[in-house]
């Protein structure tokens, strides 16, 4: 194999490892998102994103 061939290769191997972490991450990131949620349900924000706590306005 030419050498422009085996740095194609190698390239290739290090795309298609970084290719597989992706869904390893997306699946972290879903899974704090989920563990987050029940500790947020008391959270309520007005339109301009200012934390309301329990007066409900």
């Amino acid at each position: 194999m030419a050498v422009s061939g085996a740095r194609k290769v190698k390239s290739l191997k290090v795309e298609n490892a970084r290719l597989k972490e992706l869904p390893a991450e997306s699946m972290f990131d879903v899974s704090m998102l989920r563990e987050m949620l029940p500790r947020m349900s008391d959270v309520r924000l007005t339109r301009k994103g200012r934390y309301l706590g329990d007066r409900g306005d």
